[in-house]
């Protein structure tokens, strides 16, 4: 089984070149990155990037859209379209979306007409990646009343609701990636059964551990999420996919990047392996 991680979060404080030395010397395959697309340039300074993994022999595996909730103005939609296209050409095959879009300010929110907004929101999307050959993989969410609109829903939070979305394109070139930390917060004990319920529709992952109910990021095993369960449930099944970890809080100094990247790796082959 090979190993992915976000080789950006790395990047904070060190170089790209060096932040893909360190994931690669440590034993990483694969990494999931996400080329600007907001730039002018954006293909010439990916094509930078790839030389870099092309260099320490690291492929790359997944992308991540970028977010921009409740907040989408035309440049975005331009923007989720030249990633498909990047993360193709790049050989990737996944760019990851939320699937939690709503007009607040025009529509009167329900359940089932935010479904009918995320599946029109991201119809063309789908249809693009099936041309490229990649694939939309809608991500697990949590409800958290984002502050910006408080109090108001977070669709595909619900499992039915995310599971429906992502069946309702009838596509192949949908999937689902399951966020570990995000469904230990929103799912709780159902968790495992939920990973079951998904089932084979699960094609790639964010893992990270959470704790205080939070989406904290955690290392596995800092935090609650019983990985024992949640890896037998996967198991299950039948996901033979990359395991990708996925970091977002805090900076990790270049002196000791690769004793972490270790200790990344080590950890996630024992959750594996359990």
């Amino acid at each position: 089984m090979k190993f992915s991680m976000n080789v950006e979060y790395l990047a904070r404080c060190a170089s790209l070149e060096r932040a893909a030395e360190s994931i690669a010397k440590a034993g990483f395959e694969c990494v999931d990155y996400s080329p600007k697309t907001d730039i002018d340039n954006w293909k010439e300074k990916m094509e930078q990037d790839l030389r870099i993994f092309e260099k320490t022999g690291l492929k790359l595996h997944q992308s991540h859209s970028p977010m921009f909730r409740y907040t989408w103005k035309p440049p975005v939609k331009e923007q989720i379209s030249r990633l498909i296209e990047a993360t193709a050409y790049a050989g990737g095959k996944y760019m990851v979306v939320h699937g939690d879009e709503f007009d607040f300010e025009n529509l009167e929110y329900s359940p089932e007409r935010a479904f009918e907004y995320n599946h029109d929101l991201f119809a063309p999307f789908v249809e693009q990646a099936e041309k490229c050959g990649i694939k939309i993989a809608f991500e697990t969410v949590f409800e958290d009343y984002f502050s910006v609109h408080r109090g108001r829903p977070r669709f595909s939070s619900k499992f039915d609701d995310l599971k429906k979305l992502i069946e309702s394109f009838n596509s192949d070139a949908v999937c689902c990636c399951w966020d570990f930390g995000h469904a230990q917060v929103e799912y709780k004990d159902k968790h495992a059964e939920n990973i079951r319920k998904m089932g084979s529709y699960i094609e790639c992952m964010h893992m990270h551990d959470s704790d205080f109910d939070l989406d904290t990021h955690l290392v596995p095993f800092l935090g609650k999420i019983d990985w024992k369960e949640c890896m037998t449930a996967l198991k299950e099944t039948g996901y033979n996919g990359i395991i990708n970890l996925e970091f977002a809080h805090g900076k990790v100094p270049e002196k000791v990047m690769d004793v972490y990247t270790k200790y990344l790796i080590e950890t996630a082959k024992a959750v594996v392996a359990l």
